[in-house]
């Protein structure tokens, strides 16, 4: 099923004042439905129910709608939400100032998320202030993950600012290519990208191209933030992010493996309490150096690591065969 405008122009969808309680879209019993030119208005009308709500069946936004003013009364997705093996694929349009209690403008459990162009930008956990729920971008809980292309920016989370990956009894899967994640902001951890695994499974990450660039978070990962996850990190950006305590472009807790390889650069990145690069800390985290370079970060404190910070007393480890960490102040590094 296709939805469509006529030609170029866009068709605008808005939410009554009285559906409070449902979706103004449902899709399901594997279906497949394509909209294009078509932009979907929440009016600002509180609902328990996401714009469009999917299970089991396909979903794609093509053209250069627009899906905004979304108000969720829950922690799942103010725009999408997304069940039961479903298909999500963004490859254009504009996701903008929704508001959900606890949860994100998209939400997809046991599914897999597709993100290839357009824009998620503005969106608002509206528990953040209390330092409760996900990131106000995407949050993605035992699914697949794809991110190609576009931008995810100036949302604002707690777990999570832009994009959060979280494995419980199932597996996540996160695989970056490309696209630029910047400016987001959450009370409490992974600013840009938070990867957290707090069930029996696995989270893990591949990174092989794009930009995190000039988010801030106030306790652990600026940029990006692992958790009981495994992250390899390869030809991306990771620069100008900001946190209040740990790890101003990346921190990696609790057991998480990080590899750097060829082509990472982590730089220009800002922790006010300990490392500005890279901070390795607690749970037998590890750091692999395989390529790489982690240049001209900053720790505030007078006596703090700038570049990379390996906790040995809390059981981290570090590994390097090649790469470069310099120019970081106020002290270069503890390996």
């Amino acid at each position: 099923v296709t939805l469509k405008s006529n030609g170029s122009s866009i068709y605008t969808i808005t939410r009554g004042s009285g559906l409070t309680t449902g979706s103004i879209l449902n899709i399901s019993n594997s279906n497949n439905v394509i909209f294009q030119n078509i932009s979907i208005d929440g009016k600002n009308i509180s609902s328990s129910k996401p714009l469009i709500y999917v299970s089991g069946s396909k979903l794609t936004l093509n053209g250069n709608g627009t899906y905004s003013n979304s108000v969720l009364t829950n922690l799942e997705g103010s725009v999408i939400t997304a069940y039961s093996s479903s298909n999500i694929s963004i490859n254009s349009g504009t996701i903008t100032n929704n508001k959900s209690a606890g949860g994100s403008a998209i939400f997809v459990s046991g599914a897999t998320l597709n993100f290839n162009g357009g824009t998620i930008s503005n969106n608002t956990n509206t528990n953040y202030g209390s330092k409760s729920g996900g990131a106000g971008g995407i949050s993605a809980w035992e699914s697949t993950v794809n991110v190609k292309g576009g931008t995810i920016s100036n949302n604002k989370g707690c777990w999570g600012g832009g994009l959060l990956v979280n494995g419980r009894t199932n597996k996540s899967v996160l695989t970056m290519s490309g696209g630029t994640i910047k400016n987001n902001y959450a009370s409490l951890a992974g600013a840009g990208i938070l990867l957290q695994n707090d069930g029996t499974s696995t989270t893990t990450a591949t990174i092989t191209g794009g930009t995190i660039i000039g988010n801030s978070c106030y306790e652990k990962g600026g940029g990006i933030y692992l958790e009981k996850a495994t992250a390899t990190i390869q030809n991306v950006i990771v620069e100008d992010n900001f946190t209040d305590q740990w790890g101003g472009g990346i921190a990696v807790w609790y057991g998480s493996v990080l590899y750097l390889k060829s082509g990472a650069k982590v730089q220009s990145n800002i922790a006010d309490l300990n490392a500005g690069g890279i901070d390795v800390s607690q749970g037998a985290s590890k750091l692999y150096m395989q390529g790489g370079s982690v240049t001209n970060n900053t720790c505030s404190k007078s006596d703090g690591i700038g570049g990379v910070s390996i906790n040995t007393s809390g059981g981290a480890t570090y590994s390097y065969s090649s790469g470069t960490i310099s120019g970081n102040t106020p002290i270069n590094s503890n390996v």
